[in-house]
């Protein structure tokens, strides 16, 4: 029963509400990792290899990051509709 039908708003919510906490932790985890790539660059600032390979990454981790609140404001936006 049940099969093929939309879900309830209910259970949108839920599901809505377990993706909002699942990407505030991924956000979470990108921002200490931005963090960290952050103070490796300043670290490394005499190193220029170093400084190319580490601004790639902290790069990539923003693209990430943003990536990530793009999708959590998507999500909320639904959810307060």
């Amino acid at each position: 029963p049940g099969a093929g039908r939309a879900p309830s708003p209910a259970a949108r919510q839920r599901t809505g509400q377990k993706e909002l906490s699942r990407l505030e932790r991924q956000l979470a985890a990108v921002t200490e990792q931005e963090a960290k790539l952050a103070g490796q660059l300043a670290a490394s600032a005499s190193d220029y290899a170093a400084l190319i390979e580490l601004g790639a990454l902290l790069r990539s981790v923003q693209a990430d990051k943003a990536s990530l609140e793009e999708r959590w404001l998507e999500l909320a936006e639904e959810l307060a509709d």
